[in-house]
């Protein structure tokens, strides 16, 4: 048994991938399931009770406990601060809009940004979302994995005010 990925859900919580390999033999785990072949199942957290015994035809047999540990989601954030005005004859006043990701995904009018950056917008009333990015981190005693989790979409409006900007 070998405890592979452990994966956090916002209605199930975490879970782990454990590889059961077998050959030959029976295997049981108190309380989840007897089996015969190698394959893979998925369990939540807690310390789980195993015996197993050779097929007829061969020998051994033994027993032991492994502990699955509890994953949590990686930590999303997301900021947007308003910066100064600059204006150019091309393209008119564009403001400074600082955007600070932390394994988010943010969207502002339509147009999805993944890492922090400086934009510049007109001036203007912008709509914008974010939800957190799915995010790896490596958990505890037991080899293990954490997702991300998608939080609500938070509706926020971006204001930005024309006459900031001046003429060079």
């Amino acid at each position: 048994m070998v405890p592979q990925t452990c994966s956090w859900d916002e209605l199930e919580g975490s879970s782990t991938d454990v590889v059961l390999t077998i050959s030959n033999a029976t295997l049981t785990i108190d309380g989840v399931g007897t089996f015969t072949a190698s394959e893979t199942i998925n369990l939540p957290p807690g310390t789980y009770n195993y015996t197993w015994i050779a097929d007829p035809g061969f020998s051994g047999s033994g027993s032991g406990s492994f502990t699955l540990l509890e994953c949590e989601p990686g930590k999303a954030d997301a900021a947007v601060d308003v910066g100064g005005c600059t204006w150019d004859a091309q393209n008119g006043s564009q403001i400074n809009v600082t955007l600070t990701l932390e394994n988010a995904i943010l969207t502002i009018d339509g147009q999805d940004y993944s890492s922090s950056q400086t934009i510049k917008l007109s001036p203007g009333t912008y709509p914008y979302t974010w939800v957190a990015a799915q995010t790896t981190q490596e958990m505890g005693v037991v080899p293990s994995r954490s997702t991300g989790v998608n939080l609500p979409r938070l509706q926020l409006k971006l204001v930005l005010v024309n006459g900031m900007a001046n003429y060079p």
